[in-house]
Order: C-alpha cells, then sequence, then structure tokens
C-alpha cells in the first residue's frame, strides 16, 4: 500500500527498487519486533496482504476519524505562524484525500475543500522532477541529499532535544 501511495505521488521507480524497498521495510518491521508472519515477503505478498486487510476491515469509527484528526494536527505545534500551520494541515488533509479517495476520506471526516488538488498538483511536479532525476545522476545525487537533511530535521524536530533510545520490545508467551 506505501508503494501505491509513493507511485500516486508521482514517484518512479522499478519492480527492482519496489523488492528492496520492500525487504527494507520488512527489516526495519524484524528491528522493531513486529511478528515475522505479518511481514510481507515482498511486493505481490504486500499488494495482497493490503486487500486482504481492505477488504476485511470495518467502516471507520470515532477512533480512526480521532486517528486522522490527531495526525493532520501534529505537527502544526512546531511553528508559531499559526496561518501557515492552518495551509500546512489543509494540504495535508488534501492529500489524504487524494490517497484514500473521496468515500472513504468522507467517512474519516477529511474536508472537501479546494486542497483536494494538492496531489494532483504535486505529482505533476513529482513526476517532472523524477523525469529530471532518472536521467541525470548528479540531480539524483541533490535529491538523496535534500531527502536525507529534510529527514534529519524530521528526527531533530521530533525528538526536541531529547535523546532516542531504541529497544526491541519484550515477547510474551501466547
Amino acid at each position: 500500500a506505501l508503494l501505491e501511495g509513493l507511485r500516486t505521488f508521482g514517484l518512479a521507480f522499478g519492480d527492482d527498487e519496489a523488492e528492496r524497498y520492500m525487504h527494507l521495510f520488512r527489516y526495519v518491521g524484524h528491528v522493531i519486533g513486529v511478528d515475522a508472519r505479518l511481514l510481507p515477503t515482498g511486493q505481490l505478498d504486500g499488494m495482497n496482504l493490503a486487500e486482504l486487510i481492505y477488504t476485511t476491515q470495518g467502516a471507520p469509527d470515532d477512533d480512526a476519524r480521532a486517528l486522522v484528526k490527531a495526525l493532520m494536527h501534529s505537527g502544526i505545534a512546531q511553528t508559531k505562524d499559526k496561518a501557515r500551520d492552518a495551509r500546512t494541515t489543509a494540504v495535508g488533509y488534501g492529500i489524504c484525500r487524494g490517497l484514500v479517495g473521496d468515500e472513504l476520506a468522507d467517512q474519516l471526516g477529511v474536508p472537501r475543500d479546494s486542497y483536494r488538488f494538492a496531489l494532483p498538483a504535486m505529482r505533476a511536479m513529482t513526476r517532472a522532477a523524477e523525469a529530471v532525476r532518472l536521467r541525470f545522476p548528479a540531480a539524483h545525487r541533490t535529491a538523496v541529499e535534500q531527502g536525507t537533511r529534510y529527514w534529519d530535521r524530521v528526527v531533530t524536530v521530533g525528538l526536541a532535544g531529547a535523546t532516542a533510545e531504541f529497544r526491541l520490545p519484550e515477547l510474551h508467551a501466547a
């Protein structure tokens, strides 16, 4: 499902790169203690699991709507610019609507406003940037460097000066 979301954004990658990503996803799941039976072994297995989850889940409830709202508003305390925070949240809702579709977005309480066009606009820009990245090695290196700086900043802001500790969860016999 994540790979399909990335493709929806306009990112270009082939099956080999997608399989490497799935391997990384499986490894991270292992490191954080997810039961191996729940981790897809590859792209096709992941698509089948996503379809199984989609077809067996019920309609969103109040908890699901509260989770979406919490996720959409989680970054707004990071700045003092309330107008910018509001735009960022609105764009996030628009991207969410574009990724999950209108029916599910309505059920989740995602606003139906002009920001729903954010994803198609981002997709067009991403596809153009991807065409350049794939054609020119220097553009690829620049994209990797910018992505690394972005995620370094996300971690720095998210930790707010705290030290991160990563421990494997304790496994309890069933």
